[in-house]
């Protein structure tokens, strides 16, 4: 096997190792954000809102072996691959190899960790993955396939600020800087993240701020007034900080479709199997 191979097949024995085990891949992201996290502000630094949110999807269950969400461990497992290898690849200087863009963002992070570089690992493999993992996602019901649309653009719109170029300047580079506890503040509201899984329709009304409270006015300002009048834009950035230009097809005419789309018309990935 060639060293690319080798590296790979080590990657994907560190991921299938924890596969079944939602605490393992917790802990995972953890080892990983110590080495390489940068941690000047809490235990993490440039990892502290990803373990928080994933701290949100053990809590919630999506990533238990029984009964979690196929799509939801799909996800994840795409996030821990992607980084450990371009951990593997960092750590046995192989920077130069043919790496997929996923990895060449993370080993971009893993060179100079920064706020920016950060997101474009983070979002990189995420905006990767949402066009890989469609089948599994129309597996899912349609209050959860909502919400996946809505965890994308959120992700996406946060990146945006930290990239200078929201309506909030160098407050929103502030605000979104991944090393403060934005993110774990969220995924305690529930009108923002849902508690279980599948979500309940009271937590999908709170989800899109039907209901009457301050939280899910936040919500409704967040989405509606915030994101999504400007959401085509969003995307084209995203698609190209991230190096994924196919995710400007999980819109259609500024709506999110996700995972409604026609694979036909997404531009071919060389994908790479956990």
């Amino acid at each position: 096997m060639h060293r690319k191979g080798r590296l790979e097949a080590l990657a994907r024995s560190r991921v299938a190792a924890v596969w079944n085990d939602p605490e393992g891949r917790l802990a995972l992201r953890k080892e990983f954000y110590a080495a390489h996290g940068q941690s000047l502000v809490g235990d993490y630094g440039f990892g502290n809102s990803e373990i928080a949110f994933s701290e949100w999807e053990v809590r919630r269950g999506v990533l238990k072996a029984d009964k979690g969400s196929p799509w939801w461990k799909d996800m994840n497992g795409d996030l821990l691959y992607y980084s450990e290898l371009a951990a593997i690849a960092y750590a046995h200087d192989a920077q130069d190899l043919d790496w997929s863009p996923p990895v060449r963002l993370w080993l971009d992070y893993l060179q100079n960790p920064n706020a920016h570089s950060w997101y474009r690992a983070h979002n990189g493999s995420i905006c990767r993955s949402y066009p890989d993992r469609t089948h599994a996602a129309r597996a899912e019901d349609a209050y959860e396939q909502a919400f996946m649309n809505i965890v994308l653009y959120r992700l996406l719109y946060a990146q945006a600020l930290v990239e200078g170029v929201s309506q909030f300047g160098e407050w929103g580079e502030i605000i979104a800087n991944p090393i403060l506890p934005a993110v774990d503040v969220l995924v305690h509201l529930p009108d923002f993240y849902p508690d279980t899984y599948p979500m309940t329709h009271a937590e999908y009304n709170e989800l899109m701020g039907k209901d009457l409270s301050l939280e899910e006015l936040a919500v409704y300002i967040l989405d509606q007034v915030l994101i999504l009048p400007t959401i085509t834009e969003l995307y084209g950035q995203a698609a190209a900080w991230n190096l994924t230009p196919e995710i400007v097809h999980l819109l259609d005419n500024g709506e999110p479709i996700y995972p409604k789309i026609d694979p036909l018309t997404q531009p071919a990935t060389q994908k790479e199997k956990v």
